[in-house]
């Protein structure tokens, strides 16, 4: 109670803080999933992330890359901020959204604290808040509790970044610069069937390891002309998803209403959602 009652004070608060929300949200894992459908390291749900820019396709997935949903992660907390100008309102409002707040605050007699509001909120975000006092003292106190970080695959300072100036399959990067596979898509977590789109405006970033990079601007054009069967599969598939829209399932739909509308099937919606069976839900 002493130490939740010192973190949760205004003057006390730090906004580096902010940054164990992540884990929170997603225990620092780039591709997570809820079951109501928010994806990434701070769990965009896809409405929220459109609106800072964050873009899913059939074939990327901006929610899942860490410094593009961190950018706005930043952005969403100072916008709840100021509205709120109370941190621990705007981590209820990060998880429950505006709404729920604004109408524990009415509850509440218009008082703008969160321990006042609080029995107002819903179930998960009444503790929400106190989960979040409680891991940021968890890391900021790990050593005197004998807890230590694992050390992760790369270090920020083990990779390098550039723009992909063509389409790009990680799979081809994997054979012609000798990476494993898996090494590439925890570098590379936003591209959902393991190939880099071309772009125009704004390229998409490809980040590899660094004693790898040299090696790549070597063989440039020979990777982006690289072709082998796996790749020829690959780029029809992209084709395909070229071709498909991302589509937010509404109150009273279903995959045969959904098939209809949009001139497919049901079979075919299944696959390109990796659906095991036909039973779908809205997400409130």
């Amino acid at each position: 109670e002493k130490i939740a009652n010192l973190l949760a004070a205004e003057q006390n608060f730090d906004r580096r803080e902010l940054k164990y929300l992540a884990v929170i949200e997603s225990a620092l894992n780039p591709v997570a999933r809820s079951r109501a459908g928010a994806g990434g390291i701070w769990q965009f749900m896809y409405q929220t992330g459109r609106m800072y820019g964050l873009q899913t396709t059939s074939f990327v997935d901006d929610r899942n890359d860490v410094r593009r949903a961190t950018v706005a992660a930043a952005r969403h907390l100072a916008d709840l901020y100021n509205i709120y100008e109370d941190w621990s309102l705007v981590l209820a409002a990060y998880n429950a959204g505006a709404g729920n707040v604004n109408r524990a605050i009415r509850r509440a007699g218009g008082v703008k604290d969160f321990w006042r509001i609080r029995p107002y909120l819903p179930r998960e975000t009444q503790n929400y808040v106190p989960g979040f006092i409680a891991v940021a003292y968890v890391m900021m106190h790990a050593e005197e509790h004998n807890l230590y970080p694992v050390p992760p695959l790369y270090t920020h300072l083990d990779v390098d970044t550039i723009h992909v100036r063509h389409q790009l399959s990680l799979r081809t990067l994997s054979e012609l610069l000798d990476i494993p596979m898996d090494h590439l898509r925890f570098l590379n977590p936003a591209f959902r069937q393991n190939i880099i789109p071309f772009r125009q405006d704004n390229p998409y970033v490809l980040t590899l390891p660094k004693e790898h990079m040299s090696l790549f601007l070597a063989n440039e054009d020979k990777i982006y002309n690289f072709r082998s069967p796996d790749q020829v599969r690959q780029e029809e598939l992209v084709a395909q998803m070229q071709e498909t829209t991302v589509y937010t399932v509404r109150q009273g739909d279903n995959l045969g209403s959904i098939a209809r509308r949009h001139g497919t099937t049901v079979a075919e919606i299944q696959r390109l959602n990796n659906l095991r069976c036909t039973r779908i839900r809205t997400v409130q």
